[in-house]
């Protein structure tokens, strides 16, 4: 007998946790499209450019202008360079030019 098939071992709520593991959930793009829709202005650029990068809030909650090459759809964060999202260009652009 396997030590995970004991009375004992069974029990434990450690060993149901990995039996029966809860999956994450994720979004689909449909409900991704409509959370935007939703939004509107910084919020909605900022969410998207969260979303669209993988930065974490902080990192773009210290984004700067001159993070940005929009020449080159890259972004400089983290010591990282990360590809932006061709979509978000001209709303970034607006955004740099209305602060």
């Amino acid at each position: 007998m396997h030590i995970s098939e004991s009375k004992f071992v069974s029990k434990s709520p450690l060993i149901q946790r990995i039996r029966d593991p809860k999956l994450p959930v994720w979004l689909t793009d449909g409900e991704c499209s409509k959370l935007f829709d939703a939004m509107s202005g910084e919020t909605r650029l900022a969410a998207m450019l969260a979303y669209e990068t993988g930065l974490r809030l902080m990192e773009l909650l210290r984004l700067r202008a001159g993070n940005l090459d929009l020449r080159r759809c890259t972004l400089a964060v983290g010591g990282r360079i990360v590809p932006l999202p061709r979509k978000l260009i001209p709303a970034l652009r607006a955004q740099i030019k209305s602060a």
